[in-house]
């Protein structure tokens, strides 16, 4: 028969047990949680990756483009400084020529 002490062991071996698995049950949360917290900072690393990357792209893009204008703003001024240049040319040929017509 059991003994008024040999409960009081049982209830202290199973406190303890109990305490062990609540220790237990507590690391084990905190490692699922790290894991999680991890896998969640790595897929949120390589989404802001993949959206920097596109970014990239794209502003790279945009400069090439500034940087075709600036050169096509260029040759139209140089282009329209000519065609002055030869009206101005061709209109004093005309007064200097017969053909000119008179105002």
């Amino acid at each position: 028969m059991l003994t008024q002490k040999d409960l009081k062991q049982i209830e202290n071996l199973i406190l303890a047990h109990q305490n062990d698995l609540k220790v237990e049950l507590i690391n084990r949360m905190e490692e699922s949680q790290d894991d999680l917290r991890e896998s969640l900072e790595k897929k949120i690393t390589e989404f802001k990756s993949d959206i920097l990357d596109a970014v990239d792209k794209v502003l790279g893009e945009i400069i090439k483009s500034r940087e075709e204008q600036t050169v096509i703003s260029g040759l139209l001024a140089e282009h329209s400084d000519k065609l002055e240049d030869h009206e101005e040319k061709i209109n004093k040929l005309l007064e200097k020529t017969s053909f000119a017509t008179p105002a």
